[in-house]
């Protein structure tokens, strides 16, 4: 599925995502790619949480956490200068987030490469 070499090595994922399979679908990708994940937040609440107490290097934010945007999340990873990406099945609500033409974007259905692609840029890569 993916190529031998792990591109996502050496770096730990906050998925915020309030759909637990999609959520762990996530974790499984990220894994099979080499990464690691720091913790999966299913809430708003939880995910604020996981921003300030847990260590990781980038952030997959659903866009819509159970009619909740995720989008002061997305400013608390800003402020931290943690890198993210949207992972969503809301396409326009995205562009409502002022940073929106700067921030990676994948759309659900998730594919796999989309999801590699999108991580190594907002990490830089």
């Amino acid at each position: 599925m993916f190529e031998r070499s792990q591109p996502l090595s050496r770096y730990r994922f906050l998925i915020v995502e309030d759909e637990i399979l999609q959520a762990h679908r996530l974790g499984v990708l990220i894994a099979e790619m080499g990464g690691s994940v720091a913790e999966i937040s299913y809430g708003f609440e939880q995910a604020h949480h996981a921003i300030s107490n847990v260590t990781f290097d980038c952030a997959i934010l659903d866009v819509n956490l159970g009619g909740t945007l995720s989008f002061p999340l997305a400013e608390a990873l800003d402020r931290k200068q943690i890198p993210f990406i949207f992972c969503t099945a809301y396409a326009d609500a995205i562009d409502v987030y002022p940073r929106a033409s700067q921030t990676g974007r994948v759309d659900k259905p998730v594919r796999p490469s989309h999801i590699r692609d999108a991580l190594l840029t907002a990490l830089g890569k």
